[in-house]
């Protein structure tokens, strides 16, 4: 079983932060529903800019971040 979390935000610490309490919501409810802690683990963590690219200016602005967590 592969479970993610996905958050969003307007810089890496407040997705990273957000990814944080959502993936600890998952951990507990695993816990509550009886699978132990050695059963558990992180296969994957990235963090994305969100990125535009303004064609007229030829430049790229970086709008928020994206955190995985799986």
């Amino acid at each position: 079983l592969s479970i993610g979390v996905q958050t969003q935000g307007p810089t890496a610490a407040v997705a990273a932060r957000a990814n944080a309490r959502l993936q600890q919501a998952v951990l507990d409810t695993l816990r509550a529903l009886g699978v132990g802690g050695e059963q558990v683990g992180t296969s994957g963590y990235n963090v994305y800019p969100e990125q535009d690219f303004d064609p007229l200016t030829r430049r790229t602005r970086i709008r928020g971040y994206q955190v995985q967590n799986t």
